[in-house]
């Protein structure tokens, strides 16, 4: 009997394993390749043995222009955007040339009666599209798209009191042991590309590339 016990929870123990893992697997298995810009977060303090942390440029979208879904174009406090943007990150030059960013009435926070902003921490979608064979984001909506590439984001850093960056959750990227001084000491020349898999707003991370700009 007590054989018999111990064969069931280690039975019990393995489905638990495979529950957890599933996830990632059916979207490695499943889901769309993506290739998007991203770039060391903080690289003076990020290092912990193997692995990075990164930040996408996708999270990032001070730079783009906002629509709302009737293509009236959405304006934020200019003084913010010149703060927030004073540092450029790699291939946000490239933002400018790309189109609006089309934004639903959830995506904005609410008013209390008395005129002040109530923000959400509920989940925002991020719908992707290709240009040039780099995956931008072109919509946000706080429902999930019915079809698509999209990525489920979290809200951070608003600007201008109703914008607000996203947070894909994927900041860490394990590396080769002992190569943490090369990704460090990049080149300017050279821009970091993510290669993901996307399923149902899911995103794994399954490369991290450094490619020379021409």
């Amino acid at each position: 009997m007590m054989k018999l016990n111990k064969y069931i929870a280690i039975i019990i123990l393995i489905i638990i394993v495979l529950l957890q893992a599933s996830p990632y697997f059916i979207t490695v298995i499943f889901g769309q390749t993506v290739h998007m810009y991203t770039h060391l977060y903080d690289p003076r303090d990020i290092f912990r043995g193997d692995y990075v942390n990164i930040q996408f440029n996708e999270e990032e979208l001070q730079d783009r222009i906002y629509v709302d879904e009737h293509g009236k174009t959405l304006q934020f406090n200019e003084d913010a955007r010149k703060e927030i943007t004073s540092s450029v990150s790699p291939a946000t030059d490239l933002d400018k040339y790309l189109p609006a960013i089309t934004v639903t009435e959830d995506y904005f926070p609410k008013k209390d009666e008395d005129g002040d902003y109530i923000y959400s921490d509920a989940p925002l979608y991020a719908s992707l599209d290709e240009i040039n064979g780099i995956w931008r984001v072109h919509k946000i909506s706080g429902h999930r798209p019915k079809d698509g590439i999209y990525i489920k984001a979290s809200r951070t850093g608003y600007y201008g009191e109703e914008f607000c960056d996203l947070d894909f959750n994927l900041g860490r990227v394990y590396i080769p042991e002992g190569t943490g001084y090369e990704w460090e000491n990049l080149d300017d020349d050279y821009v970091l590309i993510a290669t993901l898999k996307v399923f149902k707003g899911r995103a794994v991370i399954t490369d991290l590339n450094a490619v020379k700009q021409p």
